[in-house]
């Protein structure tokens, strides 16, 4: 019987798969093959964790030489997601373990997350939060509003060919132009 441990990091508080399906469907049609999720949520897997396995399906828990060592027993590593940095990619090669990844995955949620990055930084998002949390955000409108005020009026100015200094000043302090 080839066993698989699954990592408790993918089951909600509910006990129940955030991440749709991750096809524990066709481990469970194919022939000498059982799976469990383990028991408790860890940080880190150990050496007592790889013992039980032919295989560990890993979403966030690390994978490190102490896992390893001394595991005739464990075959592979499979990560639910992308990136090694939670394995200790150099001790699964010493103890023969084969280091898997789903690149394809998480690609659209990756894709989406730094789209939405992109967007909070470009939009000053941060900063109008503590700005809204701090009841402050009308004052900031505000000066957003007078500064393209007076970019409207400097331009409207040039545009006139009005090029005098004291009424660039006068649009820049907010007086009008």
């Amino acid at each position: 019987m080839f066993r698989i441990g699954i990592t408790r990091d993918f089951l909600n508080p509910q006990g129940r798969i955030d991440f749709g399906d991750i096809g524990l469907a066709r481990l469970d049609a194919a022939p000498g093959v059982a799976w469990e999720f383990l028991p408790e949520h860890v940080g880190e897997l150990t050496a007592a964790h790889a013992a039980q396995y032919d295989g560990l399906l890993v979403l966030a828990p690390r994978v490190m030489a102490m896992t390893l060592a001394g595991q005739p027993r464990l075959a592979i590593v499979a990560r639910f997601g992308v990136g090694y940095d939670n394995v200790d990619t150099e001790a699964c090669t010493r103890a023969g373990v084969a280091l898997t990844i789903t690149p394809d995955g998480v690609r659209r949620p990756v894709a989406a997350s730094v789209l939405t990055f992109v967007l909070a930084l470009s939009h000053k998002l941060l900063i109008k939060d503590r700005l809204t949390r701090a009841g402050l955000i009308a004052a900031a409108e505000e000066r957003e509003r007078t500064t393209l005020g007076a970019f409207v009026q400097l331009w409207r100015a040039a545009r006139k060919g009005d090029y005098k200094p004291a009424s660039l000043i006068s649009c820049f302090l907010g007086a009008g132009g």
